[in-house]
């Protein structure tokens, strides 16, 4: 069972997972019949290959403006406590975090033994250009005032 303190070694990280290929899938399909479904297939392979089952995530490519593809960060007491009963062996209340820039709002934890992904993003890689506006738009004048009258009182 891996600890607190050797998850936090970006080295002891690895892709379990299926990658997204450049197709925004994790597999390939092919479309059409084609005659030689193993020459069209290995064609595909060779364009756009699976990464490698269980690659260290240090060997990934830095994102788009020289970022690392991946952020690791400890939170929470980094202390090592010893329990009363001897049997129990140690425990670590620190939470290990690995957060992707390529793929922003994605992480992965490791805490006491457990770990888990999370996933809170609008499903875009991060790119260099931005689609979202930069600057605010211009606000507009207020409108003029129209006059105010005073009431007319009828007295009857």
């Amino acid at each position: 069972m891996p600890t607190t303190e050797s998850m936090s070694q970006k080295a002891s990280w690895v892709h379990y997972s299926k990658n997204i290929l450049k197709n925004n899938r994790t597999n390939h399909t092919l479309t059409e019949e084609v005659e030689d479904r193993d020459a069209e297939t290995n064609r595909i392979l060779a364009a756009d290959p699976y990464e490698m089952r269980l690659k260290p995530i240090t060997e990934d490519k830095a994102c788009k403006g020289n970022y690392p593809a991946w952020i690791l960060r400890g939170f929470g007491d980094q202390m090592t406590y010893s329990m009363a009963n001897p049997g129990h062996g140690t425990k670590q209340y620190s939470v290990v975090v690995v957060k992707s820039t390529v793929w922003p709002g994605a992480l992965s934890y490791f805490w006491q033994g457990q770990w888990g992904e999370l996933y809170i993003g609008d499903g875009a890689k991060h790119e260099d250009v931005t689609y979202y506006p930069v600057q605010p738009p211009m606000i507009m004048s207020d409108p003029t005032e129209k006059t105010v009258h005073e009431e007319v009182s009828i007295c009857i």
